[in-house]
C-alpha cells in the first residue's frame, strides 16, 4: 500500500473509532482475497461480543465504471475508502450493501451496529447508541431539540417561532414536543414549560447528533499553515459569514482552564473558501481542523457571537474518544442544563 493509501486508511480508522465509537483492529494489510485479487487491509469491528471481519478497499477516486470490478472481491463485508464519493456512487454502494467511508465525512456501514453489550462487559469501549433506537433519528427533531435546549424554559412555546429557529415545519415541531412529553422530558410548572431529566436528554441528543445529523454537515478536514489557538479563533475576522467555534477550543473559553488542541468550526458553506484563505487551511484527512456546515439559526443566543451553542460544544466533546474531552464534557453538560433552567 502506498504512503497515501496508508494515510487514507488511518483517516478511515479514525472516523470509525472517534465518530462512530467502534472498537476496531487492523488484522492484516495487502491480504490475498482471491486467486487474482488482494485487498488493501482486513480489519475487525467489534459488534456486541463478536468481531466482524471487514475488507477495506482504498481508492483515491471511485468511479462507476470500475465499481463492478472492485466489488465483491472477498467473502467479507467490504468498505471502500475514498477522498470524496459522488452521491450516485454512494447510492449504488448502499443499494448493494457495500460500505464506504468518504473522507469528506460521509459513512455507510454494510451491517447493523447492535446495542447489545452486556452490563458486565469490562472493556473500556463506549458502546454506540442507535439514534433510531431512542427515537431521535429525525434530523428535524434533532434541530428542534437543539433550539429548546438552547432557549428554554418557555412560558409560552410558539410553534412558529421554534419552526423558524429550527428551519423545520410546524408539524416537525409538534412531533418533537410529543416525543419530549411522551418520554417525560418536558413538563409544565407555574405555566412554564421546563425540562426534566435534562442531563439524560442532553446525552441522548448529543449521541444521536453525532450519529445521524453531524455526518451530513461535514465540509472537510484540514490542517493550517499557521498556528491556530482559541485566541486566534475568537478574534474579529474579515469573513463575511457566521463562524462558530466548538469542541476543545470552545471548552477552553467556557471553562477558562481547558487547553484545547483540535479545532472544530461550524460555518456557512458559502464562507468556506474565505475561511480557508483566512486561516491558511490545506485539506488533509489527517488534519486536526474539522469544519461543518452551520445549521442553526442566528436567532439562537449562544451568549458569545463566536461560540457554538453549548449543547453542540458538549456533543463534539462527548463524542470524542479523548478521555480529557469527555471529562470536560460533563462540566460543559452541567453548564448547558444550568443555562436552560436559569433562563
Amino acid at each position: 500500500m502506498s504512503v497515501q493509501g496508508q494515510h487514507m486508511l488511518q483517516a478511515a480508522l479514525t472516523i470509525l473509532r472517534d465518530r462512530l465509537k467502534l472498537e476496531v483492529e487492523v488484522e492484516s494489510e495487502q491480504l490475498l482475497a482471491s486467486r487474482n485479487r488482494t485487498i488493501d487491509a482486513l480489519i475487525s469491528i467489534r459488534v456486541g461480543h463478536n468481531r466482524i471481519p471487514v475488507a477495506m478497499e482504498i481508492r483515491k477516486t471511485l468511479q462507476v465504471a470500475s465499481l463492478k470490478k472492485a466489488t465483491h472481491v472477498s467473502a467479507w463485508p467490504t468498505i471502500f475508502v475514498s477522498f470524496e464519493i459522488h452521491p450516485k456512487i454512494r447510492q449504488q454502494l448502499e443499494s448493494q450493501k457495500i460500505g464506504y467511508i468518504d473522507l469528506a465525512g460521509k459513512v455507510f456501514l454494510p451491517f447493523e451496529i447492535y446495542d447489545d453489550f452486556s452490563s458486565d462487559d469490562q472493556s473500556q469501549f463506549r458502546k454506540p447508541v442507535s439514534a433510531k433506537a431512542i427515537g431521535l433519528n429525525s434530523e428535524g427533531i434533532l434541530k428542534v431539540i437543539l433550539v429548546l435546549l438552547s432557549r428554554g424554559p418557555f412560558k409560552k412555546i410558539k410553534q412558529q417561532e421554534i419552526a423558524d429557529l429550527s428551519g423545520v415545519s410546524i408539524g416537525t415541531v409538534n412531533r418533537a414536543l410529543m416525543y419530549l412529553r411522551e418520554h417525560k422530558y418536558l413538563y409544565k410548572k407555574d405555566k412554564t414549560l421546563k425540562f426534566d431529566h435534562g442531563a439524560e436528554l442532553l446525552e441522548k441528543w448529543a449521541l444521536a447528533f453525532g450519529e445521524f445529523l453531524q455526518p451530513h454537515l461535514a465540509l472537510g478536514t484540514f490542517r493550517s499553515l499557521q498556528s491556530i489557538d482559541s485566541h486566534v479563533l475568537m478574534e474579529p475576522r474579515d469573513v463575511d459569514s457566521r463562524i462558530y467555534v466548538s469542541g476543545e477550543m470552545a471548552a477552553e473559553r467556557l471553562t477558562n482552564r481547558y487547553r484545547g488542541k483540535n479545532v472544530c468550526l461550524y460555518l456557512e458553506e458559502k464562507a468556506l473558501v474565505n475561511a480557508i484563505k483566512f486561516y491558511q487551511l490545506i485539506k488533509d484527512p489527517m488534519g486536526s481542523i474539522k469544519i461543518y456546515n452551520v445549521f442553526w439559526s442566528s436567532g439562537i443566543d449562544t451568549g458569545n457571537s463566536t461560540l457554538a451553542p453549548v449543547p453542540i460544544v458538549y456533543a463534539d466533546l462527548i463524542n470524542s474518544r479523548d478521555s480529557r474531552n469527555r471529562e470536560i464534557a460533563e462540566e460543559i453538560g452541567a453548564l448547558a442544563i444550568g443555562l436552560n433552567n436559569d433562563r
